[in-house]
């Protein structure tokens, strides 16, 4: 029998992979983690910003499939930028290593490949 009770908290193990754990134990986890990576309720997995568009992409730490997926959805990104087209584009994933590859697909299409928009 689970003791976390299916609370959606997860923390990671040595090699990334989520183990569901209660409230205490996952804010005891998250305190180990370096303080310049953490985030309100998780922690920065990789951050890219030029020419004042950045892509953000961290671990959550609790599940944002609320259940409705087969494996929890524990990682996002996210496009910050003044262009309101691509302001806020958001991607979730259920692996650390789909993350990863979301993340730098992210940083070539929103940041790298996009043509400045002309201002009026």
């Amino acid at each position: 029998m689970s003791t976390s009770m299916h609370t959606g908290r997860f923390k990671l193990d040595q090699n990334n992979k989520p183990i569901e754990c209660g409230h205490a134990e996952y804010f005891f986890w998250q305190q180990t983690l370096p303080p310049e990576r953490r985030t309100g309720i998780g922690f920065r997995l990789r951050y890219f910003k030029r020419n004042g568009v950045a892509v953000s992409t961290v671990y959550l730490g609790m599940d944002h499939g609320w259940g409705d997926n087969e494996k929890p959805i524990l990682w996002e990104s996210m496009v910050f930028a003044d262009d309101e087209e691509i302001n806020e584009i958001c991607e979730r994933y259920d692996s650390h290593e789909a993350a990863l590859i979301g993340h730098r697909e992210m940083v070539d299409k929103y940041v790298l490949k996009r043509k400045p928009k002309e201002r009026t």
